[in-house]
């Protein structure tokens, strides 16, 4: 069944086309594009914990290289590769570390693979978090920029994300009120879902504005 989803989504990638529009005055020339690639951070890094098979030091390995592609394409190493065709070109290293890091840290945190007691998560977490953030400090003369994706900021941004976690974790684990919490929980343990939930936010919120126009354009 993982090779078929595999076959499956390799043939949606190459048969998905978009209309995309190119503003022309006077109107709008609506055009066919291929599949954009972006936001791959997610399913880049899930495929790399499936072929680690959760292991600590692969993941981290595989954090050192992403962060380390980051760094070249941030001084500029890899500008030849913006010739190539959208669909060959690589993944985004930025983000897709940060992912990488965020699992790492739910390895460290929830689950008993690293630290099998509150006290030895706290203090694994913690040493991991200065660990990014003294990469960070080292890597801020490439600049720290979210819309670029900098080594620096996206290693700071793990760092936070990891002592977040910890915090949530004692909240909701430590101190036993996870009974409290288990309507979220279904969307706590898929995290596509917690992703999409933002977009049906923003499409409900457009139905609400976009409704009584619609209903007064047509009674006019």
């Amino acid at each position: 069944m993982k090779y078929a989803g595999l076959l499956i989504l390799a043939g949606l990638f190459i048969t998905f086309r978009r209309i995309t529009q190119a503003a022309r005055w006077p109107g709008w020339i609506f055009q066919t594009g291929r599949f954009l690639a972006c936001w791959d951070g997610i399913p880049v890094s899930e495929l790399a914990v499936s072929a680690a098979q959760r292991k600590p030091a692969a993941l981290t390995a595989s954090l050192v290289m992403l962060s380390a592609l980051n760094a070249l394409s941030s001084v500029g190493w890899l500008g030849w590769l913006r010739r190539l065709p959208p669909y060959a070109r690589p993944l985004e290293a930025g983000l897709s570390s940060i992912t990488m890091a965020g699992l790492i840290a739910g390895l460290i945190i929830i689950e008993r693979k690293i630290a099998g007691n509150f006290r030895a998560k706290t203090i694994c977490a913690s040493g991991y978090a200065l660990i990014l953030a003294g990469a960070a400090r080292l890597l801020a003369p490439l600049g720290i920029s979210k819309l670029r994706d900098t080594p620096a900021w996206c290693l700071c941004c793990a760092a936070a994300n990891t002592i977040v976690l910890l915090f949530l974790y004692w909240i909701s684990d430590a101190c036993f009120v996870a009974t409290r919490t288990r309507f979220v929980q279904v969307i706590g343990a898929n995290a596509l879902l917690a992703y999409m939930l933002a977009y049906v936010a923003y499409f409900t919120r457009y139905c609400f504005v976009l409704l009584p126009m619609v209903r007064r354009v047509g009674m006019e």
